[in-house]
């Protein structure tokens, strides 16, 4: 009795992983595209000498800090 060859199986399971994974990728880049890396690069910038001092949100606007609290 021949034993039946497994190539077709591995073949349709990579190509389902190999999609969804194309798929997660390019979910994560477009999420990615949408996110603002400013604030996290800030300290860095402020040590380089490259921008402005960190600023809170209350101090850009001018409002107290106690107007914000919930």
């Amino acid at each position: 009795m021949r034993r039946k060859s497994l190539f077709p199986e591995l073949l349709g399971a990579l190509a389902v992983t190999g999609t969804l994974l194309v798929a997660y990728l390019a979910v994560l880049l477009v999420m990615e595209g949408q996110v603002d890396h400013g604030a996290a690069w800030l300290p860095v910038r402020i040590a380089l000498n490259e921008g402005p001092p960190a600023v809170l949100p209350w101090e850009a606007t001018g409002r107290p800090a106690a107007s914000l609290a919930p």
